[in-house]
């Protein structure tokens, strides 16, 4: 599936990628996700998105509603979280 922004989500990793853990559950990856250390995202269609970690299988999904998702991804695009 393509994003608006040209980035990519999927289910089936490529090769160089680590396979989704959670795409059982509707978890989609980045296509920028490589061997490890990414998080799955999990969209609903009343704008909240639960987050997961890929290193951490038996860790909670963090949950945003939809204000929160939308300032946390306005923050990123305005690089307020560049280290």
């Amino acid at each position: 599936m393509q994003t608006k922004k040209g980035k990519f989500l999927m289910d089936d990793p490529l090769p160089s990628q680590s396979p989704n853990p959670f795409a059982d559950e509707g978890y989609k990856l980045s296509s920028l996700t490589h061997k490890c250390c990414c998080v799955a995202v999990k969209m609903h269609d009343d704008g909240s998105v639960k987050v997961r970690d890929t290193k951490n299988l038996g860790g909670p999904a963090l949950m945003f509603n939809k204000d929160e998702w939308v300032a946390f991804i306005g923050g990123v695009k305005l690089g307020e979280f560049d280290v």
